[in-house]
């Protein structure tokens, strides 16, 4: 099925409204050191983060990370941080012509058949699929 332009517009103003939202999420109890890792993913979609290195702006171990974020999160951050990667690949998608080697490039993810992986695993469709029916089929 198509979308209208106005559904679109809607999936746009969701994935915005996601960049916007950074920590406010739990912010009364959230660990400090999991709001500085995630406020370092939304900033930086666009590099390859390892969870050594938030781990290490953590000042802790990457175990105690991995255990503190999913229970703030309940998320692992490598899940985490794809899927902030993916939401900046929908939002590419959606409002600019680039191929989707470059959004793959652009997330730092340069193996575009890994990047289309995660993407459907994330989303359940290819990058090109999504854009397709989000877009009407141009």
């Amino acid at each position: 099925p198509m979308h209208t332009a106005i559904e679109t517009q809607g999936i746009l103003l969701q994935l915005i409204s996601k960049f916007f939202e950074v920590a406010k999420v739990k912010s009364r109890h959230t660990d400090a050191r999991v709001t500085k890792c995630l406020q370092y993913i939304h900033e930086n979609t666009d590099k390859d983060i390892s969870i050594k290195q938030l781990a290490d702006m953590a000042c802790i171990t990457e175990d105690h990370l991995i255990r503190i974020f999913k229970k703030e999160m309940n998320s692992t951050p490598l899940r985490y941080i794809h899927t902030k990667k993916i939401e900046k690949a929908q939002l590419l998608l959606l409002t600019t012509e680039m191929p989707v080697r470059d959004i793959a490039l652009e997330l730092s993810m340069d193996n575009t058949s890994y990047f289309n992986r995660v993407f459907k695993s994330y989303i359940g469709k290819t990058p090109t699929e999504y854009r397709e029916v989000n877009r009407g089929g141009s």
